[in-house]
Order: C-alpha cells, then sequence, then structure tokens
C-alpha cells in the first residue's frame, strides 16, 4: 500500500471508513492515527497490521463503499444423526418460514436475556438479516449492524443459529459454527428477512351457530333478610 498522508479516505476491516489524521514514522513501522467518526473514534494503527486500505482514487469506476455498516456472519454445518432421514425440502421451508415468525423472535431474545445481551438491531429487524439454506445441512446468517460490532458482540447470529437447532433440528447432530465479523461483509439480497404482525383482521369468523361460552360468576351478591335488631 502506498504511503498515506493525512486527509485520506481508508477502510479498515473491523472500524469502517475513517480518515487519516496524522502519520508519525513511515514504511511498516509507522503508526497511523485514523478518525473513525463517533461511533469508533480515534485508533493509532501500526501500518504493517492496520490492514488499511485507501478510499481515494482516481478511477471514477470505483465501487462506492457502503459506510457505517458493520456484519456479523455465521455459518453454520451439520449433517443427519446416525438413521435419520430428514427431507431436505421440507427442512430447508421450515427454517425459512421460522425466521419469519414474531414467535421466533420472541425465543431468541429469551436465549439472548440468559446471556445479558440485546443489539440494537434486535428493535428493528426487516431486512437487516438474511439467511441461506444449503444442501444437509449449511447455514450462513448475516446480520448488518448501524454500530462498531466486535467479535465478542456477535452474538445475534448464533442466538439465531442455536435457536433453529433446538426448535427444528433435532434429527441432525450439533451445528459446527464460524463466526466472522467486519464491513467488507454483505446481505444476501435474495434472502432477506421480514417479519411481519399478524392482522386480526384476516383471522375467521366466528360461527354463528356455536353457542356462547357459559360465563361463571365470581360471586353472588344475595339479599339478606332483615332480622328484628335492623328494625
Amino acid at each position: 500500500m502506498s504511503e498515506l498522508k493525512p486527509g485520506t479516505q481508508v477502510m479498515h476491516p473491523l472500524f469502517g471508513a475513517g480518515t487519516v489524521r496524522g502519520v508519525s514514522g513511515s514504511g511498516p513501522d509507522a503508526k497511523i492515527t485514523v478518525d473513525f467518526g463517533s461511533a469508533v473514534g480515534q485508533k493509532k494503527l501500526l501500518a504493517s497490521v492496520a490492514n488499511l486500505k485507501s478510499l481515494d482514487s482516481d478511477d471514477g469506476d470505483a465501487p462506492a463503499v457502503q459506510t457505517n455498516a458493520w456484519f456479523e456472519v455465521l455459518e453454520a454445518t451439520t449433517s443427519p444423526k446416525p438413521g435419520r432421514h430428514p427431507p431436505r425440502d421440507k427442512i430447508h421451508a421450515t427454517l425459512s418460514a421460522a425466521v419469519r415468525q414474531q414467535d421466533f423472535w420472541a425465543a431468541v431474545r429469551e436465549r439472548l436475556r440468559t446471556i445479558g445481551s440485546a443489539p440494537r438491531v434486535l428493535d428493528d429487524l426487516n431486512e437487516k438479516v438474511s439467511m441461506s439454506v444449503n444442501g444437509l445441512l449449511s447455514l450462513r446468517i448475516v446480520v448488518r449492524h448501524s454500530e462498531l460490532i466486535r467479535p465478542n458482540d456477535a452474538v445475534l447470529a448464533r442466538a439465531i443459529a442455536e435457536t433453529l437447532g433446538a426448535r427444528y433440528l433435532g434429527d441432525f447432530q450439533a451445528l459446527e459454527i464460524k463466526v466472522d465479523v467486519g464491513v467488507q461483509h454483505a446481505l444476501d439480497a435474495v434472502n432477506l428477512i421480514s417479519i411481519s404482525d399478524e392482522n386480526v383482521t384476516d383471522l375467521p369468523d366466528r360461527d354463528p351457530k356455536r353457542r356462547p361460552l357459559p360465563v361463571t360468576p365470581k360471586g353472588v351478591i344475595t339479599s339478606r333478610p332483615k332480622r328484628r335488631d335492623d328494625y
């Protein structure tokens, strides 16, 4: 990589886009101060290990880089238990439908609550998570965060995979999970997850021939005859 100068726009694989504020020294031993914005702040990095990429290019066709987006990517594989032969198409359909149900995400939140973590992306999941299912059986789950995500904070994709395993993968062995974080990833546009609330107006009407359920009163008030002392 060419020598960086103050003012150069750079990309870091973990911290995202930033601006070089200062350079001390030269070559691989140079110390580079980069401002990554309010979410991360300034970092002093060693040139030989920083893995910075310059975003300043004279090439008009250079791809645009999306800033303020961090991703956690989970890849998990498993295989059926001995003697089990689950149908692939049914498993794919079941998992794809499950991640679009409100009760599934309630179970994910409960799993995260036990470890004391609640990523902000949980407040609005629509089209910020993608999941693809392949073969028997490989999962790829990508979560897009709007704030810095460190390896120790990458808990949501794992919670999704583990909840799927506990609920629907009883015929499979334990998932082998690998998680990566960074800004170089992207959501799978074909497999974006959208969660919609059920519309109560779509519920079936009550059968008019059905008798209403009997209501048992919790208490009965009865009149008491007057006694001589009441007069």
